[in-house]
């Protein structure tokens, strides 16, 4: 088993960091903080490369997916699927390829590869360039139809008004912001919950943007292929 060499510990963050390093881009104090980052973050890296498992996925996805992807595993976000990016010089995470596993203290505890990651790669297509890009625009597309179809309903509810229960309406709503009780009858307490009732049923965003991210940071429906965004804070 050989050891990583400095072209498989170099990621966008590295090469980030070094590039800023070389060119006089931090402060004289930062300075020995950020080459203990680099050299950290290259320690990390080469962590998750060189055991048999990640060896073996490896060459599988760089036989039958593409040539220029890797499999690796991060000691925070578990099985993690890298890519070599020509224009860059360096590797980029594309995406969580793992089980699930634990979260413990931060970390992805007891995660392993899926064991469907051939299929699951050529099913989301995550290994081409661009991926992020695509999906990241049809996500924004459906997000902005469903705020579309949400506003549409309200409109609608609103148009069927009559000017008097209309500015009742008003009245109640700005009622019930400052905090006043509000009993409301007949056709008032009708048309506020047929108000109501269309903000409730409009159609809900998206639910992932994006295969790729861990599912104990953001939950997503599996039997249906979604993943996760690489790189979303956990607490989201």
């Amino acid at each position: 088993m050989s050891a990583p060499t400095s072209r498989d510990c170099w990621d966008i963050e590295v090469s980030t960091l070094a590039f800023m390093l070389a060119n006089g881009k931090w402060a004289p104090s930062e300075i020995a903080h950020i080459e203990r980052q680099l050299e950290d973050r290259k320690a990390q890296l080469a962590s998750g490369l060189g055991s048999p498992l990640q060896i073996m996925w490896t060459l599988e996805v760089q036989r039958r997916v593409d040539s220029n992807c890797r499999v690796r595993h991060d000691p925070i976000h578990g099985w993690m699927l890298d890519r070599w990016i020509e224009d860059l010089d360096c590797w980029h995470a594309i995406g969580y390829i793992g089980t699930g596993g634990r979260l413990e203290d931060g970390n992805v505890m007891d995660d392993t590869v899926r064991p469907d990651l051939i299929s699951f790669l050529h099913l989301h297509d995550m290994q081409r360039p661009g991926y992020f890009v695509e999906k990241a625009a049809k996500s924004a597309a459906v997000r902005l139809a469903n705020e579309k179809a949400a506003t549409t309903k309200v409109l609608m509810a609103v148009d069927s008004m009559t000017d008097k229960r209309l500015k009742e309406f008003l009245q109640v709503e700005k009622a019930i912001q400052t905090g006043e009780t509000v009993t409301m009858h007949g056709e008032t307490l009708r048309q506020f919950e047929k108000m109501t009732e269309a903000g409730r049923q409009a159609p809900e965003g998206p639910h992932s943007a994006n295969p790729g991210v861990h599912p104990l940071r953001h939950k997503r429906d599996y039997s249906r292929g979604e993943g996760e965004q690489y790189g979303r804070d956990e607490g989201s």
